[in-house]
């Protein structure tokens, strides 16, 4: 369970899975210290998560995008007038 929040919690995060790993080590039963083996291939692991939820935002704001009606206005922030 913690491995999965932990890459939903960090996909869009540069290098925030590091922490989570190190906490995944303890629950297992491995040092803290032990994160040093994955740190050279967590690094694109890191990029994959980040390019896959830069790309899944930008699909998600597209298809609201095409999903809104032409007509609506966009809310203006009130100015306290």
């Amino acid at each position: 369970m913690l491995s999965v929040l932990s890459a939903v919690a960090v996909a869009g995060i540069p290098g925030g899975s590091l922490p989570l790993i190190a906490g995944l080590c303890m629950t297992f039963g491995i040092p803290p210290e032990g994160i040093g083996i994955v740190l050279g291939v967590d690094r694109l692991l890191d990029m994959a998560r980040t390019t896959v939820n830069v790309g899944a935002d930008l699909v998600t704001a597209a298809v609201v995008d095409r999903t809104m009606p032409e007509e609506a206005e966009p809310v203006a922030a009130s100015g306290g007038a």
